[in-house]
Formats: structure tokens, sequence, C-alpha cells
């Protein structure tokens, strides 16, 4: 799988690095490009510790994931993890991320409804391509939904969560429903795949 300068490359045993090292070196002579082994990391897609992996890491210099990690590995934004532990690092790495937005965005003084613009086009939206294969806990949802919620509105009383969910004609601010995108857009990967 190859986006950009983004690799990712399936093998089935340790006995395939030696090819795909000849690969390699092949593609940087014809290319001029080389790979940075410095930036590679092996993962165990089932998360179980390879012994025989682990000895071939060590002496080709690259880095080992498995399922004795804290954090997950990223690929294209998504997370790669085989524990929940994994991914909850991930995950509350993502909120400190939108918390700090959050208080810069906070120094701008904005009106409620600007407000709700950019919790739509610069907050929310960096949810969107997570949501859409990730599956998150619900826990966690909701934690960013009061994130956004004392974001939009910082004062106290404020309408609900439902209430500035709905469009602008109806008395609402338009913000995008977590819970609701989230299952659309799930909904539309499924529609994908089984169509293909």
């Amino acid at each position: 799988l190859c986006y950009a300068d983004d690799l990712v490359i399936f093998l089935d045993s340790s006995d395939e690095w030696p090819s795909l090292s000849s690969l390699l070196t092949l593609y940087g002579r014809a290319s001029n490009a080389k790979v940075n082994l410095q930036k590679t990391i092996v993962l165990s897609l089932s998360g179980s510790s390879h012994p025989c992996w682990v000895q071939l890491c060590n002496s080709e210099n690259v880095a080992w994931h498995d399922h004795t990690h804290d954090t997950a590995i990223r690929y294209l934004g998504y997370p790669l993890y085989s524990t929940e532990k994994q991914l909850l690092s991930y995950l509350n790495a993502k909120t400190d991320k939108l918390r700090t937005h959050m208080n810069l965005l906070r120094d701008r003084h904005l009106s409620v409804r600007g407000s709700g613009m950019v919790a739509n086009s610069l907050l929310l939206s960096t949810l969107w391509h997570l949501l859409r294969v990730t599956p998150v806990p619900a826990k966690w949802l909701s934690e960013i939904q009061s994130l956004v919620y004392r974001f939009v509105l910082p004062f106290w009383p404020r309408p609900s969560w439902n209430t500035i969910c709905k469009p602008k004609k109806f008395g609402g601010l338009g913000i995008v429903d977590i819970m609701s995108q989230k299952y659309g857009l799930q909904l539309v990967y499924i529609q994908r795949l089984i169509k293909s």
C-alpha cells in the first residue's frame, strides 16, 4: 500500500525480508531514492510477539511493534493497534491536540455563531477521517462532545446539545452531531464495501 511517501508492505514470514531488501535496493538504484529504514516499523498484525521477527529487527536496526508497546502506530492518520491501551493512548493524544486548538481559538473571542462555524470546520472535521473506519469508545466521543459543547457555549445556562445541533432556521447552530456523523460515515464505508 503506497500513498505519497508512506509505504506498507505485508510479509508472511521473516524469510521474505532478504527479497524485500533486494527489491528496495533495486528500486533505489532505479529511482535514485532510498527507503529510510530508521523510520521503518515492523508491526505484528496479530499483536503477538515473534522472536524471529524481533531478532531480525535488532540485526537490521529496524523498530519492532507488538502488543507490549504502550502506543499505537499511525498510518495516514489512522491508528494501527492491537490493544485497547494503544488505542486509548492515540485517542488521548487526539483529545489533547483538540483541547490545545480550542484554547488558541478562544483567544479570538468569537461569537456563539462564529464558534459554531469554527467547531464544524476546524475542530470536528479533524475527527471524520478517524471515525470513518476506527471504532472508538462511546466514552471518548462523549468527552469530545463535551469539549466542543463548552467551546461553543462557554456560559451558563446553555441550551442542550440537541438544540445546538438543529439547523439555524430551527433555532440551532447547525453543529454536526458527533454520534450521528460517526454512524453516517461508517454506513457509507460499509455500503462501498458491499458494492465492490
